[in-house]
């Protein structure tokens, strides 16, 4: 049983590293930086909204949620900037990492706000 789960998850694997050998690795990065904030978010939310986690009771200086969109967007900013230095710093690619990590800050911004008043019940 578990050798034929290994089996069909080793063929699984096997198709999607065939298909992720065309994604540029800045195609990644750039989907990452606009993607991240939100899923980083949706899973706080979740952890929150499904009982795993009481951040009210937790957190009680109520900053897990800031750090944790913060780290977030430091691996954001590390997978852009790999990005540009792996595409050759062409302007283009300068250009949209900038724009969507500009956009992922914003998002962190918004996000916190959001979250403090869904996991803390401080709303503004």
């Amino acid at each position: 049983m578990v050798s034929t789960i290994r089996e069909i998850f080793r063929s699984i694997m096997r198709g999607f590293a065939q298909r992720a050998r065309g994604v540029s690795f800045m195609a990644l990065a750039i989907m990452v930086a606009l993607v991240g904030q939100a899923a980083g978010a949706g899973l706080l939310s979740a952890l929150d909204a499904f009982g795993f986690v009481d951040f009210s009771a937790v957190d009680t200086s109520r900053t897990a949620a800031f750090y944790i969109l913060l780290l977030v967007f430091c691996i954001q900013i590390a997978l852009v900037l790999i990005g540009v230095a792996k595409s050759g710093f062409r302007f283009i690619d300068m250009a949209t990492g900038l724009a969507s990590l500009s956009w992922a800050l914003s998002m962190l911004m918004i996000h916190y706000v959001a979250l403090q008043c869904g996991l803390y019940d401080e709303c503004l």
